[in-house]
């Protein structure tokens, strides 16, 4: 009994160890799959799975230790110097800060490239050449010097805008016109159309050029007198019935100060053989060269009363 007690140490001693259990994620022997190509890696317990899933890939090195990564910065600024000055010149930004956007002027009366919506009140005075078509039989035309006086309303809105930062800046406005034409001789005409006026610049007075075309028609005028109109035989200054003409003229200025303008129009004649004598008109027109302005600045609107009046009562018309 003791023997035995006493041999029990020697046998446990010199058995060998039990095998180990192999890793659960290794592949299988290479002579296993060669026996079973279609064998399958049993499925892990759940508690080694999910150490499996944390445990990091011992040949996978982690980013930051990689001597090929580049290190990022430890902090603000993200980007360098090169990346800022792709940025200022993809928007357009200057390196120092701009000054503030200055006030527009006159609450919009007055045409600025800052403005959107503006409400002018334009004055023209020109000098004008005026024809006049004479007798039908003989083709020959009546000229003679005049004046031509213009009194227009322009309501303008922003159709091409251009942004800078936070300030937007008009380049090209258009919109409806319509006004009142005077010159010798009690001549007045009525015109509607439109204006447009393209900036060139951002300034207060950054140049500009102008583009107005506007259907005219004569509302007044010396007419000969018929029966039952102004008297037999007689001619007078009074309304005139005319057909619808067209007007157009074409301005290079600064700002909304004003424009050098020169332009042209036509009036249709009424000579259609229902219309009664006393009715008529030929056909007639004008060139002109004259200054455009807004009448807030005082002097186109000193100019084009000044011209009206002494169209009216120097010009001697050819009639």
């Amino acid at each position: 009994m003791i023997g035995s007690w006493m041999t029990l140490p020697l046998v446990l001693v010199a058995a060998p160890p039990p095998p180990l259990d192999p890793d659960p994620r290794a592949s299988p022997p290479a002579a296993a799959v060669e026996a079973d190509p279609k064998a399958e890696v049993p499925p892990l317990p759940l508690r080694d799975a999910r150490r499996a899933e944390q445990a990091p890939p011992p040949d996978v090195m982690r980013a930051a230790d990689n001597p090929r990564v580049p290190k990022a910065k430890p902090g603000p600024p993200f980007y360098d110097a090169a990346d800022e000055a792709v940025f200022r010149a993809r928007f357009d930004l200057t390196k120092d800060p701009a000054p503030p956007p200055r006030t527009v002027r006159m609450r919009c009366l007055v045409a600025d490239p800052l403005c959107g919506i503006t409400v002018e009140v334009q004055a023209l005075s020109a000098y004008a050449l005026r024809a006049q078509q004479g007798s039908v039989a003989t083709a020959n035309a009546r000229t003679w010097h005049s004046a031509r006086a213009q009194y227009d309303v322009w309501v303008q809105f922003p159709a091409v805008v251009r942004t800078i930062g936070r300030t937007r800046f008009n380049v090209l406005s258009m919109g409806p016109k319509g006004g009142i034409v005077a010159s010798d001789g009690g001549d007045l005409w009525a015109n509607v159309g439109l204006a447009m006026r393209a900036f060139f610049g951002k300034g207060a007075f950054a140049p500009h050029l102008e583009v107005t075309g506007a259907l005219a028609f004569r509302i007044g005028g010396f007419t000969e007198g018929g029966a039952g109109f102004f008297g037999a035989g007689r001619t007078d200054l009074g309304p005139v019935r005319s057909p619808v003409g067209f007007a157009m003229d074409i301005g290079v200025g600064l700002g909304g100060f004003g424009s050098l303008v020169i332009g042209g129009q036509y009036d249709s004649p009424l000579a259609r053989e229902e219309v009664p004598e006393s009715l008529r008109t030929p056909a007639a027109g004008m060139f002109y060269v004259g200054f455009r302005g807004n009448i807030l600045w005082g002097a186109p609107a000193a100019a084009a009363v000044t011209t009206h009046v002494l169209a009216g009562r120097l010009v001697v018309p050819e009639r």
